[in-house]
């Protein structure tokens, strides 16, 4: 029988990244699938306690941790694609058509905003 351990909060993912004890989720062998917007909620903020450890436990266990794809998230990407690109909208009318490519406002565009965000 196989066994699939399903992480559906952020918070116990948190608690087990500040404690450093990430690994024992492993421990029985099982699967272990963290859902995609449950990694957006913990990573999205590097210096948010837990963050870069959950990242660099994920890359040492490729092949036995996956980021499960959701519903939810596509539906959030999709909004948050929509807002960040009304925003760039708004830029680029305040500040003109260089706003796009410089400074803050720096972007090919959202989408590709939010894939170099989210991996």
């Amino acid at each position: 029988m196989s066994i699939t351990l399903i992480v559906t909060d952020a918070g116990p993912l948190i608690t087990l990244a500040v404690a450093d004890a990430l690994d024992t989720l492993t421990l029985l062998g099982a699967r272990v699938v963290i859902p995609d917007m449950v990694h957006f909620e913990v990573t999205r903020h590097a210096d948010k306690p837990g963050a870069q450890a959950l990242v660099t436990w994920l890359a040492a266990n490729r092949g036995r941790v996956e980021i499960g794809a959701t519903e939810e998230f596509a539906e959030f990407s999709q909004k948050l694609i929509a807002d960040a690109e009304a925003i760039l909208d708004r830029a680029t009318a305040v500040r003109g058509p260089t706003a796009r490519a410089t400074g803050a406002f720096a972007s090919g565009g959202a989408a590709d905003e939010l894939k170099a965000w989210t991996g």
